[in-house]
């Protein structure tokens, strides 16, 4: 897991305080999303869990992680169209390791960007 921020510093002028608020949400956001994503999974609620999936997406884009974006994506598109559901909980399983993993990168980029 890795995450590169230059998109973020484009997108905030290299402003660390914005970029730190953004970061911010997103640590705050993540972990409702990813217990979210696994209730919505287990209600079989598809609609909603693709729903979820594109707007994180959208938010973590930032981050520059293509393998997460591409990893949102499956999971956008299996559970909206999909057939092949039964991928779903190994994704979202997957999803919560990379989001655990990318949560910690985050508070590491933010006590750079604080320092």
């Amino acid at each position: 897991m890795q995450i590169d921020l230059s998109q973020l510093r484009t997108l905030t002028g290299d402003d660390n305080e914005f970029m730190i608020e953004i970061l911010e949400l997103i640590l705050e956001q993540s972990p409702v999303v990813v217990e979210d994503m696994k209730r919505m999974l287990s209600q079989g609620d598809y609609p909603a869990l693709g729903a979820t999936a594109h707007k994180y997406k959208s938010s973590i884009n930032i981050l520059g992680n293509p393998d997460l974006n591409q990893l949102m994506r499956v999971i956008e598109n299996t559970a909206r169209d999909s057939e092949q559901k039964d991928i779903l909980p190994d994704a979202v399983r997957e999803f919560e390791s990379y989001a655990s993993e990318m949560l910690d990168l985050i508070r590491t980029e933010v006590d750079l960007l604080r320092d």
